[in-house]
C-alpha cells in the first residue's frame, strides 16, 4: 500500500524528480533538489534553466586527516603547516604556497565539520510517514535538537540492512523531540515498518566553491594581481592618468543628496573605477550608514553607465537587506535576487521576493540570457560559484561589490570575482569590499584552521599593506583606495563613547541623540540622562555534560527582571520587538529564550554576538555569562565580539555581568569604570569598587 502511494506521488510531481533523477551523488554534498550538484536543470515544462559544469569533488588529503586526528601524521606536512601558524605571512609567499596553504585550511575547516556531523548518526530509528513527502521521526538527545536549530544538521542519507541502496533527505523542521523531514532519491523503496540507520552529511558546496576559486587564481594568474599586488606596499596618492576609466561625477537624486562628506567621497571613488584591479575598501563601523553608502554607490553607477552589478555577502540577510533597498528605486527588469537552490527565504519580505527566483514555492535559475537583462544581480558568495559553473561571460559584470567582507573567509570572498570576472592576467570588474575589520571576523570552527590565518578576512588582510593603511604623518586613509565612514547614526552618544575610544581611536562622530529610557522610577540612584547600565551578578557559569557552551541561570533571572521593567515602565515607547539580547554563548541564548516563550515575551530578539552583526535595537540587554572566574575566557574578552555586543543599542544598553570576573579584561575594565563614574552601576552585594583610570566622563 505505502509503495502504491509512494508511487502516485512521484508520478504527481515529475518536474520534481525529473530534476532529482539527474543528481550526480558524487558531487551531490548539500540538500536534496540543489542546483549545484546538477549538471544541468531541465523543468519538464519545456522552460530552459542553467547549464552548469560539475564541481571537482576536492577529496580531503590523508595527510590532513592524520594531522587532523593526530593519528601518526606526516612530518614533513606537520613541520610545514607548524611554521605557517607560527607566522602566517609565510602563507603568502608565493603562489605556490599561496594555494597550497590555503587549500589545506579549507580541508581542515571541511573535516572538522565532518567529525562534527557524524556524532549526530543515529542508528535503528523508526521513520513514521506524516503526509505527502513529510516524514517524521523521534530523538530525545538533546544535542541533536541544539544543531538542527544552529543550523548545523540537514541532509542526511537513510540506510537499512535489508537494502543496499540508500535513501536521500533532508531536515524540514522539529517541534521538541519529533523531527520532521523530507526524503528523496530513493523514496519510492521506503518502507514504514523498516527502521534506518540516519547518517547526517554536510553541504561540500561552500568548501568545493572556494577550491574552485583558488584553481582560477592559479590558472588566470591572479596571485601578483589581487593577493600580493606590488602597488599594496606602497602608498601611491593618485592612479595615473591613463588609468582613470570612469567619470567620478556624482548623479543628483534624493539618495545622494542625504549623503555626508564621507559617503559622498565613496560613492564617487567606488563609481570612478579608477582604483582597477585593486580593490577599493569602504570601512564602515556600525551605524556609520554603509549600506545607504553601497545603494548610493549602485545607484550613481547605473545613473551613469549601461554597467551591471554583481552584489554579494555572505549571508542572505545582509542580501535581503540590500534588495530591500535597492526596490524602492530599481524595477523588477532591473533588480534581480537569486536564492540557491537549498534556500527557503521565509525572512524575505514581499517585495524582495517579488523580484527574486522564488516562485510558487521554488526556486528557479533561469538561463544566463535572461539573467544578462538584469542590471544588479544580489545573491550569496557561494551561490555566485553557480554563476562561474554556469561560464558567465567574464566581461558581463562591470562591479562585484562584496557586504560583510570581515566576517568571511578570503577564499570565499575570491568566489564571485575568481573565474567569474576574470580571463588569464586579467580582472575584468571593479571590486569594492566593505565591512569593518573591528567587528567579528571569519567564523572557523577547526583549530587548525584558525591558528594557519583561515578566519583573517580578505579586507582584514588588505588593511595590513601599506596601500589601506593610516598615513604615518596625516594619520588618513588614502582615498584612491579606501574610505572610512565616521558619523554614527545609530546610538547614544554615550553608548557609542567606549567602543569608540577601544576600538575606533576615537575618531567615530555620534550624529545621533535619541531619547534616553527613562529607569529612574525603578532605580532611583542612576543618573537618568546616561543610558548605559552595569548590573554587578554573581552567579554560577555552568556547562551540561554534551554541551561545550555556557549558561548563567543568575543572569538569565536578571535578564527577565530588566525586561519586565522595562516594558512596565516604558510600555508606551518600548515594544517587545524593540528589545534584543545578546550572549557570547549559545547555550545561555537558549536558556533566556525559552524563559522569554515561559513569560510571554515572544517577540524580543536573542542570539549570540554572530546573530545580532549588523542588527540594532532600540535597546540591548548584554549577558556575559561568566562568574567568578579566576580569568576572562576567550568569548567574552575577544575585542570584535565585545564591539559587536555593545554598538547594537540605540536608547539603551544594560549590560549583566561578574565585575569582580570582568574587571581582570583590561577593556571590560574600562567599560565598567565608565558605567560607575557615570552613574550607571549597580551594585550587587559583593561591593565593587573600580580601579583608578582614565576613563573619560561623557558631560549630561
Amino acid at each position: 500500500m505505502v509503495h502504491n502511494i509512494f508511487n502516485q506521488f512521484i508520478l504527481h510531481h515529475r518536474r520534481c524528480f525529473h530534476v532529482i533523477k539527474k543528481i550526480d551523488l558524487r558531487v551531490f554534498t548539500s540538500w536534496p533538489v540543489n542546483n549545484d550538484s546538477l549538471e544541468s536543470i531541465d523543468s519538464g515544462d519545456g522552460r530552459d534553466y542553467f547549464k552548469m559544469g560539475k564541481l571537482a569533488d576536492y577529496p580531503i588529503p590523508d595527510k590532513v586527516v592524520s594531522v587532523a586526528l593526530n593519528r601518526e601524521p606526516s612530518q614533513k606536512f606537520l613541520d610545514r603547516i607548524s611554521r605557517w601558524a607560527e607566522d602566517t605571512s609565510l602563507t603568502r609567499t608565493g603562489k605556490n604556497t599561496y594555494n597550497e596553504a590555503f587549500r589545506t585550511m579549507i580541508y581542515f575547516e571541511e573535516f572538522h565539520e565532518q567529525q562534527v556531523v557524524e556524532k549526530f548518526n543515529l542508528k535503528g530509528v523508526k521513520v513514521q510517514p506524516v503526509n505527502w513527502n513529510e516524514f517524521l521521526f523521534e530523538s530525545t538527545m538533546e544535542s541533536l535538537g541544539i544543531a538542527i536549530d544552529n543550523g548545523l544538521l540537514g541532509r542526511f542519507v537513510l540506510h537499512s540492512t535489508g537494502d543496499a541502496q540508500e535513501i536521500s533527505g533532508s531536515i524540514s523542521g522539529r517541534d521538541n523531540d519529533q523531527i520532521y523531514v523530507s526524503l528523496y532519491d530513493g523514496v519510492e523503496r521506503f518502507n514504514e515498518d523498516t527502521f534506518y540507520d540516519i547518517k547526517f552529511e554536510i553541504n561540500r558546496i561552500p568548501f568545493q566553491v572556494q577550491h574552485k576559486a583558488l584553481d582560477f587564481i592559479r590558472s588566470h594568474k591572479l596571485f601578483e594581481i589581487l593577493i600580493e599586488n606590488p602597488k599594496y606596499s606602497t602608498q601611491e596618492k593618485n592612479p595615473p592618468e591613463n588609468e582613470l576609466r570612469e567619470s567620478a561625477m556624482l548623479c543628483g537624486n534624493e539618495l545622494n543628496n542625504s549623503l555626508n562628506e564621507e559617503q559622498m567621497q565613496a560613492v564617487e571613488k567606488i563609481s570612478s573605477g579608477n582604483y582597477h584591479p585593486l580593490p577599493y575598501i569602504l570601512y564602515g563601523p556600525a551605524g556609520t550608514g554603509k549600506t545607504k553608502t553601497i545603494v548610493a554607490a549602485i545607484l550613481n553607477i547605473l545613473k551613469g553607465s549601461t554597467k551591471h552589478i554583481l552584489v554579494c555577502a555572505q549571508s542572505n540577510a545582509a542580501c535581503d537587506e540590500i534588495a530591500e533597498r535597492l526596490c524602492q528605486y530599481l524595477s523588477p527588469n532591473e533588480l534581480f535576487r537569486m536564492y540557491a537552490m537549498t534556500q527557503r527565504p521565509t525572512n524575505a519580505s514581499s517585495a524582495v521576493l517579488a523580484i527574486s527566483n522564488f516562485y510558487r514555492g521554488n526556486i528557479d535559475f533561469p538561463p544566463l540570457d535572461r539573467l544578462y537583462r538584469y542590471r544588479v544581480v544580489i545573491c550569496t558568495l557561494s551561490t555566485a560559484g553557480c554563476l562561474t559553473r554556469a561560464h558567465c561571460n567574464p566581461h558581463h559584470f562591470s562591479y562585484v561589490i562584496i557586504d560583510e567582507c570581515a566576517s568571511t573567509p578570503e577564499t570565499m570572498a575570491l568566489v564571485p570575482i575568481a573565474g567569474l570576472c576574470t580571463s588569464v592576467s586579467e580582472v575584468h570588474a571593479n571590486i569594492v569590499l566593505a565591512g569593518d575589520p573591528k567587528q567579528l571576523d571569519a567564523v572557523t570552527k577547526s583549530e587548525w584552521a584558525t591558528k594557519l590565518g583561515f578566519s583573517v578576512s580578505w579586507l582584514e588582510q588588505l588593511f595590513k599593506y601599506p596601500l589601506y593603511g593610516r598615513d604615518t604623518e596625516t594619520g588618513q586613509f588614502n582615498s584612491d583606495y579606501i574610505t572610512h565612514l565616521v558619523k554614527n547614526y545609530r546610538s547614544h552618544p554615550a553608548i557609542l563613547h567606549v567602543p569608540n575610544h577601544l576600538f575606533y581611536d576615537g575618531l567615530l562622530e555620534a550624529k545621533a541623540s535619541p531619547d534616553v529610557i527613562d529607569l529612574s522610577d525603578t532605580f532611583p540612584h542612576l543618573n537618568p540622562k546616561f543610558p548605559v547600565i552595569f548590573q554587578s551578578v554573581q552567579g554560577f557559569c555552568q556547562k551540561t555534560d554534551n554541551d561545550t557552551s555556557s549558561y548563567n541561570t543568575d543572569e538569565v533571572d536578571v535578564v527577565l527582571k530588566f525586561i519586565g521593567i522595562i516594558q512596565t515602565t516604558n510600555s508606551d515607547k518600548i515594544k517587545l520587538s524593540d528589545i534584543g539580547v545578546v550572549s557570547p554563548y549559545r547555550l545561555q541564548c537558549k536558556m533566556i529564550r525559552q524563559a522569554c516563550r515561559e513569560n510571554n515575551f515572544n517577540d524580543i530578539t536573542v542570539g549570540t554576538s554572530e546573530t545580532f552583526q549588523g542588527q540594532e535595537r532600540k535597546v540591548i540587554i548584554v549577558s556575559t555569562v561568566q562568574s567568578n572566574q579566576r580569568y576572562v575566557g576567550k568569548f567574552v574578552s575577544d575585542p570584535q565580539r565585545m564591539n559587536v555586543m555593545l554598538t547594537r543599542a540605540i536608547n539603551l544598553l544594560v549590560v549583566i555581568g561578574d565585575p569582580h570576573t570582568l574587571g581582570k579584561d583590561e577593556k571590560w575594565a574600562t567599560f565598567i569604570e565608565f558605567c560607575y563614574k557615570n552613574g550607571g552601576f549597580i551594585q550587587s552585594n559583593h561591593i565593587f569598587h573600580p580601579k583608578v583610570g582614565k576613563v573619560a566622563i561623557v558631560p549630561t
